[in-house]
């Protein structure tokens, strides 16, 4: 099982509002828009906080009805997310270096600047995906 959070290392971050899309916190997704599955999800490759790779290779619509009924309101429709380990790890240095990459095509700011502060002092996966911008 993986361990959250985890980030798409598939793909490129074309621009600043999609960057969180890229995130996993847990093993569910807000949405059943199959669109949004298949561009951000299916057959993506994401890096655990311990390094490991899985891709996404399914998910499973909620069941109970009343999840269905109210799914208009935030929170409530819970799609899960099916991975497979692929059998490849990634190291922190490489983790580090595709994040920065990532991170220098965006537009400066000063956010921005002190995420990528964040990420060289990270020393684990965890840190590296999970920063906290302070």
């Amino acid at each position: 099982m993986p361990k959250f959070p985890m980030i798409n290392i598939t793909d490129s971050w074309s621009h600043e509002e999609d960057v969180l899309e890229y995130y996993l916190f847990d093993d569910v997704i807000l949405t059943g828009s199959d669109k949004l599955f298949q561009q951000y999800f299916h057959n993506k490759i994401f890096c655990d906080s311990d390094g490991q790779l899985y891709k996404v290779i399914g998910k499973t619509l909620p069941a109970q009805i009343w999840r269905k009924i109210f799914k208009f309101l935030p929170n409530v429709y819970k799609v899960k997310l099916h991975f497979e380990k692929v059998n490849q790890r990634m190291e922190v240095e490489q983790l580090r270096a595709f994040i920065l990459q990532k991170l220098h095509q965006l537009e400066p700011n000063e956010v921005l600047a002190k995420w990528i502060n964040q990420i060289n002092k990270a020393k684990s996966h965890a840190e590296i995906i999970g920063t906290e911008i302070k």
